[in-house]
């Protein structure tokens, strides 16, 4: 996997977040896409939205969560690269 540091991501037009039955889902409309969401998913997904950078979306949810930060970095990372395979999100060019 890529090392992260550094990179911010942009929530690609159309896709919405949405709580269906007390559980987070992304829909992405123009590929028919659904992805629901963990708990930790939803955490990452929200600092997404704030602009919020690799290495700070792993600090904010290392104190939130009782986890090792290298194992939460690379869950993180894996994380993130789900949704850019799945077009629901893109690194933000410097």
């Amino acid at each position: 996997m890529t090392v992260l540091r550094g990179e911010k991501f942009k929530i690609i037009d159309g896709i919405k977040f949405v709580i269906i039955e007390e559980q987070a889902v992304l829909l992405h409309s123009k590929l028919g896409l659904y992805l629901g969401l963990d708990e930790i998913g939803t955490a990452i997904w929200h600092e997404i939205e704030r602009g919020t950078a690799f290495e700070q979306i792993c600090e904010r949810l290392v104190q939130q969560y009782d986890v090792a930060q290298d194992v939460l970095a690379r869950d993180v990372e894996t994380f993130i690269a789900k949704l850019k395979d799945k077009q629901l999100i893109e690194t933000v060019k410097a």
